[in-house]
């Protein structure tokens, strides 16, 4: 039987500070001014949901992550693989042709662009990500 590790309950600012994504943070201060009803950016994040899908990911060792839409969690999930890449250096994987790789599918060109940005904004190893 599959067991799956869930995240602990913390400060999520405190943690994507730790983290390295601090950027996150700046939406939790934008969140009482942001009205999405004139407003014609994309949706803020969810810090909450964001800390719960990266801890996923590292708790339960995840190498490859399958995505339907792109937005703030694409960016996270990279993030996530990334540090498993990290943890998990030198190891193969029989069954894994490209491990720690994210492949997110999406229909609007707009949100691919848009995450496509972010990434290259925020990380250095861009090229594990796929969008199609």
């Amino acid at each position: 039987m599959l067991k799956i590790k869930f995240p602990k309950k913390t400060n999520y600012s405190l943690f994507f500070k730790k983290e390295g994504m601090d950027f996150l943070n700046f939406f939790t201060k934008k969140k009482k001014l942001f009205d999405q009803r004139v407003n014609s950016d994309p949706h803020i994040p969810e810090l909450r949901d964001l800390y719960n899908l990266y801890q996923l990911i590292l708790l339960n060792n995840r190498t490859t992550i399958l995505e339907y839409g792109c937005g703030w969690s694409t960016l996270v999930m990279h993030f996530a693989l990334m540090k498993n890449n990290r943890i998990k250096s030198g190891q193969t994987f029989t069954r894994c042709g490209n491990p720690f790789e994210l492949i997110s599918v999406d229909n609007s060109k707009k949100f691919i662009k848009i995450s496509k940005d972010r990434i290259k904004k925020f990380s250095k190893n861009y090229q594990k990500v796929k969008y199609y």
